[in-house]
């Protein structure tokens, strides 16, 4: 139970942090998005435990997503950051909208996005061998 209040905590930091200091910037200031800060390393712990203790591992049709997941995750990994900034460009982040908002809804659009192409990418067979 603790580690899911450390994970709202580390996405309420994430929100609060970036609004205040992009706005006292007038920049987007992702300094509270990096992999070694303490608020996304308690959103992560949360992510994780709520997975890894969940009934979805002893569903057969949730164990055959995660397992179609699995195979298109470094992929999705290595293309995440063209999508991103992608949508930076278009100005689509959380300096022209409120974090609290544009934080999960550009996570989660990264992540389709990301998922579908290395899907599209995996179906090339070159590719499919040496890179996804």
């Amino acid at each position: 139970m603790i580690v899911y209040l450390l994970g709202i905590m580390g996405y309420v930091m994430t929100v609060y942090f970036t609004r205040k200091y992009s706005l006292c910037t007038s920049t987007l200031t992702e300094q509270f998005y990096e992999y070694n800060t303490i608020n996304v390393c308690f959103l992560s712990m949360a992510i994780f435990v709520f997975f890894k203790y969940s009934s979805f591992s002893y569903n057969k049709f949730y164990r055959k997503v995660i397992v179609k997941l699995s195979n298109y995750s470094f992929g999705a990994y290595l293309i995440h950051i063209l999508w991103l900034e992608f949508l930076r460009s278009v100005h689509i982040d959380a300096l022209h909208f409120s974090p609290s908002y544009a934080v999960p809804v550009v996570t989660i659009v990264i992540a389709v996005l990301s998922y579908a192409s290395s899907a599209i990418l995996n179906q090339i067979p070159i590719i499919k061998k040496y890179v996804v």
